[in-house]
């Protein structure tokens, strides 16, 4: 749990409603907004499955969303974002930018990320309005080129059976891993932590059957995964993980964990009432910054995959993977990645692992894998349907 602000239930002192009867400073109305009705432009239709996530997983964010809708000047500011981001969840991170450099602001008395006894969720809004608009030149300034930067090692739990089954695949050749959109890299170190998948078939079960373990006995980053259905994945057995030959990672922006105002980002991407995500982020943080610093690429995917590829080895498999990445920028983007992959295949056998989410198609993200073969795509699998951020999985397939 992040670092806390208050262990007593209790209002903050700071009344919202209060501030708006009084006379704003000049500086704060010279940013103000217009705010006449606006429609925000959602052509990935992120609105629809982010409220479904919020009801699922976070009672703070699902109150906001639920306001900001009859709040014309609010979603003045929600407008600024980038459209192909997860629009909301941007924005909410954002703000949790600037909470953190804010603890003792009265909005973080709500957030159970910065207290052990949150004021209540239905209280919250007039205080997360105010903090918002006093800060308006700081959204302004931020929101039109974030992009969303989780780096959520609980996702390593879908990805670490696509990654056996490649490994399967590829003749049990050492794993050359190549991912797009790498954040901070933690995803990179999948093989680094220690692995529970738990019997999810009776939700009522407090304390679910462990089907499998296995992983570092050592590391300090526990993940666990539920598993839903009749169908078992593909699992590494006892504490051998497929060999991994070579790590790189591609990202616009990556994020450097020895700073800390990445960290700083990395926390802000988690919402708010799920601590476990924050214990388990600090525990592979600390991990990765006691280990060789990882090969990670600033640059546009389109431009440096193909490089990356060309330079791989002989005698290894490749496996390129994304998370939530692809599906959070421009189409024309993920297409020309695409295409690139098919291209390099001509030379060699690729494998594609894909955790995406297409909120316009699918009910939840899928954990999707690709073989590439003499230039084209010789072999899909839908292997899985699993929720956001990991922790909960349903296969699909048998391998």
């Amino acid at each position: 749990m992040t670092d806390n602000i208050s262990n007593t239930h209790r209002l903050p002192d700071h009344d919202p409603l209060l501030l708006q009867a009084t006379t704003e400073p000049e500086e704060s109305q010279e940013h103000r907004l217009p705010h006449p009705p606006q429609e925000i432009a959602d052509p990935r239709q992120w609105g629809r499955y982010t409220r479904v996530a919020f009801a699922q997983i976070s009672p703070l964010y699902e109150s906001f969303a639920q306001q900001l809708e009859e709040d014309h000047e609010m979603e003045a500011l929600v407008a600024l974002v980038d459209p192909d981001q997860p629009i909301l969840v941007t924005f909410f991170t954002a703000v949790n930018v600037l909470l953190y450099g804010e603890p003792g602001d009265p909005l973080a008395a709500f957030y159970p990320s910065f207290t052990s006894s949150p004021c209540p969720v239905g209280e919250a809004y007039p205080y997360f309005r105010d903090f918002c608009l006093r800060h308006q030149k700081a959204f302004q300034q931020m929101l039109p080129t974030m992009r969303l930067q989780t780096n959520e090692p609980t996702r390593c739990s879908n990805l670490v059976p696509a990654f056996e089954s490649v490994f399967r695949l590829g003749h049990r050749r050492p794993l050359a891993m190549i991912e797009i959109g790498c954040s901070a890299g933690l995803n990179l170190r999948w093989d680094q932590y220690r692995y529970y998948y738990l019997d999810g078939d009776d939700p009522q079960d407090e304390q679910p059957r462990v089907l499998a373990s296995f992983g570092n006995p050592l590391s300090p980053a526990l993940i666990r995964c539920t598993l839903a259905g009749d169908m078992r994945p593909p699992l590494p057995y006892g504490i051998t993980m497929p060999p991994v030959a070579q790590r790189v990672g591609i990202d616009l922006a990556p994020l450097d964990i020895e700073k800390e105002e990445d960290q700083r980002l990395l926390r802000a991407c988690i919402w708010p009432e799920e601590m476990a995500r924050h214990q388990l982020l600090r525990a592979t943080i600390s991990m990765a910054r006691k280990e060789h610093p990882l090969s990670i690429i600033k640059g546009d995917a389109c431009e440096m995959l193909p490089t990356v590829l060309e330079a791989l080895p002989p005698g290894v498999t490749p496996c390129i993977y994304h998370s939530y990445a692809l599906e959070q920028g421009p189409v024309q983007v993920r297409d020309q990645i695409l295409a690139l992959i098919e291209e390099a295949s001509a030379t060699r056998d690729l494998y594609r692992v894909s955790l995406e989410i297409n909120a316009a198609q699918w009910q939840s993200p899928r954990l999707e894998l690709f073989a590439y073969h003499s230039g084209k795509l010789a072999r899909y699998t839908h292997l899985a349907d699993c929720s956001v951020h990991g922790e909960h999985m349903r296969w699909l397939t048998t391998f």
